[in-house]
């Protein structure tokens, strides 16, 4: 590598391309519809990758759910649901930009150490549709925080200790969301309380 090139890779990573958690279907592939997508198949940043995915659609899922309810402009004294959607929607995003740094360190695959690095890869969900069921709304948001923590369980063991302590962060906050989405459910709506982790 030149000099040129060397001062390149001290300011800008060597991304892949559309990186995504899927591999390439036989649809897309031929000369006149080529995938321009990049598999990450390295195991680590596959199972980082999931996570990044589950994240991004809880935080199109709190937008979507915001967006159908309304404030009670009554309650002045405590944090509405809707309220509490929009805050951690925010909360999502710092936990998007987390954990899309942990990717853009990650090989794209483990045989190419010195190749491409994963990347967030923003798929987008096969659905936004919500539940017409105001508390199957609600079960939804609780089976992304499940599914979440089962991601979250696969990456732990093979985590440096900052990789634990965030992950162990992240499951706080998301169980501080659980017990008020339970809650939301069983119809008792105290004040919710807006989890989330501090940008590192």
């Amino acid at each position: 590598m030149d000099a040129l090139g060397d001062e390149r890779e001290l300011v800008v990573r060597r991304l892949a391309t559309n990186p995504t958690t899927e591999l390439p279907g036989d649809d897309a592939q031929g000369p006149e519809n080529p995938d321009t997508r990049s598999a990450i198949v390295d195991r680590e940043a596959k199972r980082w990758a999931h996570l990044f995915n589950l994240r991004y659609r809880k935080l199109l899922v709190n937008i979507t759910h915001a967006f159908q309810l309304a404030d009670d402009p009554t309650d002045r004294g405590t944090l509405s649901p809707r309220g509490a959607l929009i805050h951690r929607t925010f909360s999502e995003m710092y936990n998007l930009r987390a954990i899309a740094g942990v990717l853009v360190a990650l090989p794209l695959d483990a045989d190419k150490p010195d190749g491409a690095r994963a990347g967030p890869p923003f798929q987008m969900p096969y659905t936004l549709k919500l539940p017409r069921d105001e508390n199957d709304r609600w079960r939804l948001h609780r089976d992304l925080l499940d599914a979440a923590r089962l991601q979250m369980e696969k990456l732990e063991a093979d985590q440096s200790p900052d990789g634990r302590s965030y992950l162990a962060a992240l499951t706080q906050a998301d169980e501080l969301e659980r017990a008020q989405v339970d809650l939301l459910i069983a119809g008792s709506v105290p004040a919710p309380a807006v989890g989330g982790v501090p940008p590192g």
